[in-house]
Formats: structure tokens, sequence, C-alpha cells
């Protein structure tokens, strides 16, 4: 798709722009939280083990402090308390301190420690002792507070384990759910301001055509300025008492980045000629590293580099090579269709949110001749049908269409991917996942021939799995670093524990802004299991009208025919009479 006009570009430039924002703050944020999480760890630590309700040193019941905390099953009674849902006294009370400086009530920490003890996330060891991973476990122990939204699914991750290494959101949830926090940077103000920036990440990451409003933008630097300003003015409190944990080099680094994000805030200061050269140059010496290290060649390299100068901005924005399944790689399409649109409609509503799910989602499969599911098919969709929902379980909204073989799993899916590929601005994945060999081949597939990336033969079975880990891994990361968005489909996923036990299917900690598609035979207990999945679309048997319907069109080969509707009806009459009568004998 190609993007042009001038308003465009001024809405891309904005766009642009906000990401600076937000990767400036980002750094405050994550120098701020490494000067303060050990404080919060101490407090927590103290009002655990001095409180009206612990005057008593208590001990674990277990060893292992790196063990997941275990909750009491059943659960305890409503209005029992955080600390009664443990089953380690010493446990319980960590958590009650814990949950002393959460923002939101208790029946949602306790869905957030629920959620946790699932994952096996958190841990006693987060909360107690010292040592180099103190400001780290501390970390985890904020994320532990925090909301769905923005949540990885191992919170233990190297690549989550430390507020350097986290996404922005991360870092404003852990200030959004706590109280203590959020004191030291000046209450209400702030926390209005937080979830102002918060709101700004989400808008430019699920933004499909990459424009910002210029009034989005000026609330929006206004909001993230107010949080920048509060945190550097409390490391600077800190450091004018004497004894605070702020570094001079801390201070100084707060202040740079403060006094970058102020510039880029300014809507009215534009970038000289000398500078724009050099930032140019710098873009440039990265885009080689990156090339480099993908094997590309210094000649490509140049002449790529030599069309970006020349190239206008609305021609830039059209050359990113996007992965898109070929011929042969999704299922043909069947000659006879009838009840798709319905279908594709419902899976659209579960992925992007709307309130309409084109029906009740199980009752009647959608099908053509030979099995394969089918209807007309839509016109094609360039914007989303809703707001964008990037929430929930998985960062990835992930939905399964599941049902018997041949009711027509599989071409709903194509259908959907038909008519919605024009949203997927990372580009759409088409995996054979009816077993994990057909499925590592598939990304290989993916990798070589829609990405065009060289990929090293491996002879040994041993260092060909190892390769396949790796790809699979590099093809994640690429989608975790790209903007929205992108739409992975897990076809004829049948047994996705195997699938997501051999690292075939991207964690919430890997992938960002996209969407998880499965067709599967599964169970919705398996589902839910494996991948979290609470209400498949499920498919069965086509209506007796669409049934008569295709078996005339396939009979007839006519594309058009339409059945009697009084035979129709008749059937449907006796049909019903039948189930009447089936009723009364059994």
């Amino acid at each position: 798709r190609t993007f042009s006009g001038e308003a465009w570009e001024a809405g891309h430039a904005l766009w642009l722009r906000s990401w600076a924002l937000q990767r400036h703050l980002q750094a405050l944020l994550a120098i701020w939280l490494r000067l303060r999480l050990p404080a919060w760890r101490e407090r927590v630590e103290k009002r655990a083990t001095t409180g009206k309700k612990a005057s008593a040193p208590v001990d674990h019941d277990h060893d292992d402090l790196y063990d997941a905390m275990a909750l009491v099953d059943p659960a305890p009674p409503a209005g029992s308390g955080v600390a009664a849902s443990l089953r380690c006294a010493a446990c319980s009370r960590l958590v009650a301190a814990l949950a002393g400086d959460y923002t939101g009530k208790a029946a949602a920490f306790l869905q957030q420690l629920r959620m946790h003890a699932a994952r096996r996330t958190f841990c006693a060891a987060n909360l107690e002792g010292a040592g180099a991973d103190a400001v780290e476990d501390a970390y985890r122990c904020a994320l532990a507070m925090v909301g769905r939204t923005g949540l990885p699914s191992d919170a233990a991750h190297a690549a989550r384990s430390s507020p350097a290494d986290a996404d922005v959101s991360l870092l404003l949830n852990v200030l959004k759910f706590c109280t203590w926090l959020q004191a030291r940077l000046g209450g209400k103000p702030v926390v209005a301001a937080l979830h102002a920036a918060s709101l700004l990440r989400n808008t430019t990451a699920h933004d499909w055509c990459h424009t910002l409003s210029a009034a989005d933008f000026a609330a929006a630097a206004e909001a993230v300025v107010t949080v920048a300003r509060a945190v550097v003015a409390d490391a600077m409190r800190d450091d004018a008492a004497g004894g605070g944990a702020a570094t001079a080099h801390d201070l100084a680094s707060l202040e740079a980045e403060l006094a970058e994000l102020e510039r880029v805030a300014d809507e009215g200061r534009s970038l000289s000629a000398s500078q724009r050269e050099e930032a140019l140059r710098e873009a440039e010496a990265a885009f080689r590293r990156d090339c480099e290290d993908n094997g590309v060649g210094d000649a490509a390299v140049d002449a790529m580099v030599a069309a970006f100068r020349s190239g206008t901005m609305s021609a830039l924005m059209s050359t990113s090579r996007v992965p898109y399944p070929g011929a042969g790689v999704m299922p043909a399409r069947p000659a006879t269709l009838v009840g798709v649109e319905a279908r594709v409609a419902a899976v659209a509503s579960r992925l992007w949110g709307s309130d309409d799910d084109g029906g009740d989602g199980s009752d009647g499969g959608a099908a053509g001749s030979g099995g394969a599911a089918g209807g007309a098919g839509g016109a094609a969709v360039s914007t989303p049908p809703t707001t964008p929902r990037f929430t929930g379980g998985r960062v990835a909204v992930t939905q399964a269409v599941a049902g018997l073989g041949g009711v027509g799993k599989s071409t709903v899916a194509r259908e959907y991917v038909l008519t919605h590929a024009a949203l997927y601005t990372r580009g759409v994945l088409w995996v054979d996942a009816s077993d994990v060999d057909r499925a590592a081949a598939s990304y290989r597939r993916i990798a070589v021939d829609e990405l065009g990336w060289e990929v090293e033969e491996k002879k040994e079975e041993d260092e060909e799995t190892d390769a396949t880990t790796k790809l699979v891994r590099k093809l994640f990361d690429y989608l975790r670093r790209g903007k929205p968005r992108w739409l992975l489909v897990l076809d004829n996923a049948d047994d996705p524990a195997a699938l997501e036990a051999a690292g075939l299917v991207p964690s919430d900690d890997t992938c960002h802004n996209g969407h998880l598609l499965l067709t599967s035979r599964a169970g919705d207990t398996v589902l839910e299991r494996a991948l979290r999945i609470s209400a498949p679309l499920r498919l069965s048997t086509l209506p007796l009208r669409q049934a008569a319907t295709v078996l005339l069109r396939v009979a007839r080969n006519d594309k058009d025919a339409e059945v009697d509707e009084a035979v129709v009806a008749a059937r449907e009459s006796a049909a019903t009479a039948y189930d009447a009568d089936s009723e009364v004998v059994g």
C-alpha cells in the first residue's frame, strides 16, 4: 500500500516524533526505577516483618525461595483477603505487604496473583535476600502488580529482567499500579500524565496508517514531559538532601535525556540542514550494520542507500519486504462456497474487538464442495473494523477456529487473510502446524522464500534442530522489533501444546502488536491450557439450507444455483417434528 499527500506526510512526521518521545521517556524511567526499586523492595520487606499482624518472624515452609508461590486450592471465600490465598505463612505476609501498594482493588490483585502462580513467574526470592539481583528482583515484584495489558508471560525472562531492557509500556504500567512510586512523583497530576503517556504508546503502536494528529501529539507530548520532569525532580531531591541513591552520572544522564525529550516535544523547533544530514548518516550506519548482520553484500546495500537518499517519504513507505503466503501455501479455494462471510466476520470481531461477532460463534459451519469452508468471500478490508484490541491474556491477540475435520476451518482462515491482509502492514505468515516438523519447515520457507534471508544448511540432525530453533527465534524477533501489525496463522494446529513446547508459538515477551489465529480440531480445554484461548470460534455442520445449496450447485455445476425455499421449509419442518418425536420416545 502506498501512502501519499502532504497531510499524511505531516501526520507521519508527528508519528515518528512520538516514538522519539517514548524512547527518551523509556531511558529516563529505566534509570529512575533502577534507583527507586530497591528502596521500595525494602519497604515491602519491612512491612511484612514489622506490621501489626507480623509481630513474630515466620519461616517459609519451603526451602527454595525461587519456587512459585503456592496458592490455596480451592480459593478461600471472597473477602478473606490476599494473605489467605497463599499456603506459606511467610509468603502470605510478603504478598499482603505488596498488595498494600497496589492502586487497584484486592480482587484485581488476587486475579493477577493467580495468573502469576499459574505461569510460575512470582516467588518469595523476588522479595527476600540481597545481592547483585536486588534491582531485577524488585522490578519483577513491581511487574506482578501491573494489569494484563503489556504483561509478559514470563516476567523473569532475561529480556524482561530489568527496567533498562523493558518496553516503555511495561515501565509505565509499573508506575500506574504502585502508589508508593506515584507518591514520589507528585501524586494525582503525574498519575493522569502517566495514563496519557501510556495511551500515546498504544495509539502509535496500533495506528494502521502510521500518522498522528497535531492535537493528539501536543496533548501526549505535554503528558510525557510532565512525567519526565517529575522523574528528574525526584532524583534531584535525593541528591540535594545528601546521601541519595543518584550518582553524578545518573543525574547527568537524566538531565540529558530530559533535554532531548523537551526538544522533540517542541513542534515549532525544526532541524537544521546539518542536523538532518547528521541524522541521515547515523541512520545509514545503523542500516549498514543491520544488513551486514544479515549477510547482505556491500553493492546491494550501496544501491539501497542511494535509493533511500533520492526517494520520497511516500515511496519509501512501500519498500519494506514483508512475508505473505505464496501460491500453493494456503489451501485451494473451493469452487462452490456458501456461508463464509458470517464466519470471517466472527473471526474479525474476535481479533479486533467488535461487538458484532457475525453470529454466536458456534452455530453452523461454513462449507463448500469437498468439505472446504466457504462463502462468496467479502470485499477486501483496508481499515480496521473497530478500534484494535491488543489486550488480553496474550500480547498477541490469540483466537482459534475449531471444529471437526472438513467443516471449513482452514478456508475460513484463508478468506480472512484474503479480505483483511491490507490491515497487516508487517505481513501475514501462514504455517502448516499439523506437526512440529511441518511447522519448522514452514518457518524456514517464510524466512527464505518470503523474506529473502540466507539460511545456512546443516547436515547433522542436531545441527539442523539447533539451526531451526535459531531461525524461529530470529523470525519472532523480526516481528517483535517491527511496528504493527502482523498476522500469524497456525493451520491444523491440533496439538498446540506440542508446538508451544517446541518453541514454535510466539510468546508474550517475544512478539508484540500481532494477531495469532489457529485452526484446530482440539477441544476447548486443550486450547485453554495450551494458549489460554477461552472462547474459540467453533464450527459445526452446515445448516440445512446452506448444505442443500452446496449440493445443488455441485450437482448442477452452477455457482449461482439456489434451492427451492418451499422444499427447504418442508424438510426443516419434518426434521423438527422428527426431533420432537425422538425426545418423546427417548
